[in-house]
């Protein structure tokens, strides 16, 4: 499915947002259309990681891959952590 995220690591759903806007659909018609919870749509405002299997739904009702929807960045590396 892409980018698997890890711990630390931090998701984005702004793609998502901007492709419901150049749909003029709103996030209830998307999650309607989508058969996603209001649950689910309150954790991807706040930026947390959902389902693989809700990605695929949303991709499936607005016809695109899952790039198009998120993005995930990488979480830096701790530094401190001892050379020998």
């Amino acid at each position: 499915m892409g980018e698997k995220k890890e711990k630390g690591d931090e998701v984005s759903y702004n793609n998502l947002w901007k492709l419901l806007i150049d749909l003029r659909m709103t996030k209830t018609q998307m999650r309607l259309a989508a058969g996603i919870s209001t649950v689910t749509l309150a954790r991807m405002n706040k930026g947390f990681a959902i389902r693989e299997s809700t990605v695929e739904r949303i991709c499936k009702a607005l016809d695109c891959k899952p790039k198009d929807i998120m993005s995930v960045s990488r979480a830096a590396k701790k530094k401190g952590a001892a050379k020998r």
